[in-house]
């Protein structure tokens, strides 16, 4: 009971530390609006952003339910681990990139991977847990 509650704290925690990456990039976005525009666009921005972490992360637990092999002897929840592993170790290159020669890209482009970066280690966390 005590880890599942730990578990629930450390999630809660990695949403409000990710999350804050969705608020920068609607942030400067909005900023470019007429000022009659600006809230109308903030509220429905960071509800778009927040339904879209949480749908990506049921899609991201239903799929790491399947554990039965598909390729070789891979299931789809170990080609999901796989992928998203991947995937991080490519985002801190090019963090890495980025700290050595400079600009990483548009906002709009970093924030889709700040994103789906949060949901990579948010969901890695749920299935270890399971």
């Amino acid at each position: 009971m005590m880890d599942s509650l730990l578990l629930l704290l450390l999630l809660v925690g990695l949403e409000l530390v990710l999350g804050v990456d969705n608020i920068l990039v609607i942030s400067i976005f909005v900023g470019q609006l007429p000022a009659d525009q600006r809230n109308k666009v903030r509220i429905i921005g960071l509800s778009l952003a927040f339904l879209a972490r949480i749908l990506m992360l049921f899609i991201l637990i239903k799929l790491s339910g399947l554990t039965q092999d598909v390729i070789g002897p891979f299931s789809i929840r170990d080609l999901i681990l796989l992928v998203g592993g991947l995937f991080l170790i490519w985002k801190a290159v090019a963090e890495i990139h980025y700290d050595f020669y400079g600009r990483f890209g548009s906002a709009r482009t970093q924030g889709l991977y700040l994103s789906a970066d949060g949901v990579c280690a948010l969901r890695g966390n749920i299935v270890t847990a399971l």
